[in-house]
């Protein structure tokens, strides 16, 4: 997943949320690219349908170009209810 934004903005953390629909189409990981710099890979373990997972810890990072790299070992689907950008007020 790509989100290209037109301005510059700083990003605290990200959240993502689980869908509604099969278990095993949720993606295990998700390698977070901000302007070609790797922020983090990230675990994702649902346990539950529209359950958000919070990564805080430790980003802060300043950009306009965004790529989300989820992968998934049970199955070529993947399914995601949302992508949730973090930041603090004021900042975008």
């Amino acid at each position: 997943v790509k989100i290209a934004i037109d301005a510059p903005i700083n990003v605290r953390g990200f959240g993502f949320v689980s869908a509604n629909d099969m278990p095993q189409r949720d993606p295990d990981s998700v390698k977070v690219t901000v302007d070609g710099v790797v922020v983090g890979t990230f675990k994702l373990v649902y346990n539950a349908r529209w359950q958000t997972l919070n990564f805080l810890d430790n980003i802060n990072v300043t950009g306009k170009d965004f790529q989300f790299d989820f992968s998934n070992s049970k199955t070529k689907e993947i399914q995601l209810g949302e992508i949730i950008f973090y930041h603090l007020k004021g900042s975008l």
